[in-house]
């Protein structure tokens, strides 16, 4: 048996129990097909890319947690979709872990466990970082650092996958380098149909 509890059944639990009721008018639809989600926020750019509140989510290690959406939602087939994923983590930054997508087989899921197995993973780019800095959302990039106390902080990633016609998942591999904060593992049970 491993040493880790599966992340996903875990999480799906953790939902059911602790997650609010969506409302009718919610931009968040059921957990497969998924919808877009637009987050309200403090910031007077109307490009924000966070995802907070999805229904595609894991909670990690060191209080973090990862949301996930794929646009257009469902995928289209043999056409590119942006996997978007936003790392979030309630003490600071978190510059120690990268993210690699792949389209997954739902019958042959890859173990949690197995980063090596597959050669297929396309990493994740960072496209922004949002603090919390005396009550005010802003960009890391504009914040005065080092920071000096708990600074919560979004990390939001990008990749484009494409996916054949049929029954798919997306699976999400962590590689992290401090794995005493966060371990490396690979997520999947991202399922949906495409076309």
């Amino acid at each position: 048996m491993s040493q880790w509890p599966n992340v996903t059944a875990a999480n799906r639990r953790w939902r059911h129990q602790f997650r609010p009721a969506l409302r009718p008018d919610s931009a968040v639809t059921q957990l497969f097909p998924l919808g877009n989600h637009t987050t309200p926020h403090t910031m007077t750019e109307s490009k924000i890319k966070v995802i907070r509140e999805s229904e595609t989510f894991w909670q990690l290690d060191g209080e973090s947690m990862l949301n996930a959406i794929v646009i257009p939602d469902p995928p289209k087939p043999n056409t590119p979709a942006t996997i978007r994923l936003t790392h979030s983590n309630v003490y600071g930054p978190f510059d120690d872990a990268d993210f690699f997508v792949r389209v997954g087989d739902p019958a042959n899921p890859t173990a949690q466990g197995d980063l090596n197995s597959k050669r297929d993973w396309i990493k994740a780019a960072l496209v922004e970082e949002l603090v919390v800095v005396d009550d005010k959302e802003m960009l890391r990039s504009e914040a005065n650092e080092p920071f000096e106390d708990e600074t919560p902080w979004d990390g939001t990633y990008e990749a484009q996958l494409t996916f054949p016609a049929g029954r798919r998942s997306i699976e999400i591999k962590i590689v992290s380098r401090q794995p005493e904060l966060l371990r490396s593992l690979v997520l999947s049970g991202w399922d949906f149909p495409v076309g």
